[in-house]
């Protein structure tokens, strides 16, 4: 994928704050490049998390 195509993608949902998880998991599947780090609490990462994100904690 193009870093065209890709900022394309974030300059569609930037002014978000949120996004639903359909969107997220649309965007996900359409874009093979796109990274989703999931910053939420272990406990809530192990309840449900989407496919292909990835667990990250910050201090």
């Amino acid at each position: 994928m193009s870093i065209n195509k890709i900022l394309r993608t974030i300059k569609k949902y930037r002014n978000n704050e949120n996004i639903t998880m359909t969107e997220a998991q649309n965007i996900l599947k359409t874009n093979e490049d796109v990274v989703l780090l999931d910053v939420r609490s272990p406990q809530e990462y192990k309840e449900g998390h989407l496919e292909r994100s990835y667990k990250y904690t910050i201090l």
